[in-house]
């Protein structure tokens, strides 16, 4: 997805975030769809990959590590939709939507961690990659719709 990022960037940045969308769109899907791939081929060897990598001991980490493969999701909407809001100037919608979910995450960390302790931690950074999703999928979708406008209103508007 970091990869995958840059291209956006650098698409909607010579392009302009509307032009740039339909290629974005692609990668965005593709992205997701080779990250939830390889969460599910992680979740089935982290038993083996665990204990080659880190021995033993760790096997107890198996369960959490499973849980966290979740958040690929959300990192990898919020790596390839972010060139959509920067581009777009988005900068305080932004800024606020990191310093609501930022603080929900210290939030939540600071009720579950004493509650539930690692698992605890796991849930609250799960929930900001989850708020991730919601917030990076709404700007898509308005994007989307946005852009099916364009195309139809064609280069000169209705």
């Amino acid at each position: 997805p970091s990869a995958m990022g840059m291209v956006v960037y650098t698409l909607a940045a010579r392009e302009g975030p509307d032009r740039a969308w339909e290629t974005q769109r692609k990668l965005l899907v593709q992205a997701t769809a080779l990250m939830i791939a390889a969460g599910l081929v992680l979740a089935a060897a982290a038993p083996w990959l665990i204990r080659l990598l880190v021995g033993e001991p760790f096997l107890p980490t198996v369960p959490l590590f499973r849980m966290m493969l979740l958040a690929t999701v959300g990192m990898t909407f919020s790596i390839l939709m972010s060139s959509q809001w920067i581009t777009r100037g988005f900068f305080l919608q932004v800024a606020a939507m990191g310093i609501v979910i930022g603080g929900l995450s210290v939030l939540g960390s600071a009720w579950l961690v004493p509650r539930h302790g690692m698992y605890g931690a796991a849930i609250a950074y799960l929930f900001t990659y989850a708020m991730s999703v919601l917030a990076n999928g709404g700007c898509a979708l308005w994007v989307e719709r946005r852009w099916r406008r364009l195309r139809q209103e064609g280069p000169h508007g209705s």
